[in-house]
């Protein structure tokens, strides 16, 4: 345990954790566990599906909420799953924008943000797959709804402490270079429900629309697309979507070899990065621990850089079946954080007496 000294987290319901009476609790010893991580030459850093603004909130004091724990601004961190990835200083090591992408078997050069606003508007979508389904866009400082398939984006806004635009079709396609992911927001989960009714009803009822509204994706071709100049920058053609229950029913739509375990392997190999880490290079299998809940968090616990990381910790309440097959532990962040500054003390301790 005492050799792990990067530790890639989740944010929503992991460093930040569930809503309940025991958030604040948990949030503070989870902010504890990483200061005591810190102060022993570690470094904890957010992989997250969310961006800059709705990672922000997150790393507010939960007693002050004008006071910043961390200026997000100014350390290395991972955002839109992979989407937007920022080095030392803020220094912008990574942006993948879905706008960029041009749908393939096409003349008229047709881009993928401009074309999923002609699937929202296609009306027997609205009046099937995709009703009270709201599009949600994320650029790295705002997030946007479409005005006309704007179901359940500011609820999803308000579970993030955070405010949406209403934007329209022209407003979307002149921002397209600026959007890193795009959710597609189903109804939310009544909060009376409890685990396995809630995992009942995702199962039943929102994952087969989910995926109903990828098939009808498929016929569309909004699957074949790649980058207008024929590069790809090292990632896939096309794009990732990853249908998820928590932390709201929704389907990520990121470019295609952008998610977590990707852009960690790139994070975690950059020359700034590492510089900033104070190391020649970092091994997944005995330096990395990696946290997470959700789907999203997957190719993070499956493999960086072809390596599966060391330590691979799923939340207590995840009900992601192939996350926890990944994992080989199940703890809270502050648990595991404090169980490793443990070992590295104890490791100092024979050290010195020895």
């Amino acid at each position: 345990m005492e050799s792990f000294m990067v530790a890639a987290c989740d944010l929503d319901k992991t460093l930040y954790p569930p809503a309940g009476p025991e958030q604040g609790t948990q949030l503070k010893a989870n902010i504890t566990g990483m200061n005591a991580f810190e102060s022993m030459g570690g470094f904890v850093f957010p992989v997250t599906g969310n961006n800059l603004l709705m990672a922000q909130k997150k790393f507010m004091d939960p007693e002050d909420e004008t006071r910043m724990l961390r200026d997000l601004r100014t350390v290395p961190g991972i955002y839109t799953n992979g989407g937007l990835v920022l080095g030392p200083n803020g220094k912008e090591i990574e942006k993948h924008a879905l706008g960029r992408l041009i749908l393939q078997g096409r003349t008229d050069g047709l881009d993928f943000v401009t074309a999923m606003l002609i699937f929202f508007d296609d009306a027997s979508l609205k009046a099937s797959v995709l009703q009270n389904v709201g599009m949600l866009l994320l650029a790295p400082e705002y997030i946007g709804g479409y005005d006309a398939s704007y179901s359940n984006v500011d609820g999803y806004a308000a579970s993030q402490r955070v405010s949406a635009r209403k934007m329209s079709r022209e407003d979307i396609i002149a921002a397209r270079g600026d959007i890193l992911l795009i959710l597609l927001l189903f109804p939310p989960i009544s909060e009376e429900k409890d685990a396995r009714q809630a995992k009942e009803e995702y199962d039943s009822v929102i994952h087969p629309q989910q995926l109903q509204i990828l098939e009808e994706m498929k016929v569309y071709g909004l699957m074949n697309c790649m980058y207008a100049d024929g590069k790809s920058e090292g990632l896939g053609e096309g794009i990732k979507v990853t249908p998820m229950k928590d932390p709201w029913p929704e389907i990520d739509i990121n470019v295609a070899g952008v998610d977590k375990g990707k852009a960690l392997a790139r994070f975690l190999q950059n020359s700034q990065v590492l510089e900033y880490l104070g190391q020649r290079s970092i091994d997944p299998s005995s330096q990395v621990a990696v946290f997470g809940d959700a789907p999203n968090d997957v190719p993070m616990f499956m493999a960086v850089a072809g390596v599966q990381p060391g330590l691979r910790v799923v939340m207590p309440h995840a009900d992601d079946k192939i996350l926890n097959e990944l994992s080989n532990t199940k703890a809270e962040v502050a648990d595991v954080l404090q169980m490793i500054c443990k070992a590295k003390r104890d490791l100092a301790q024979i050290r010195g007496t020895g």
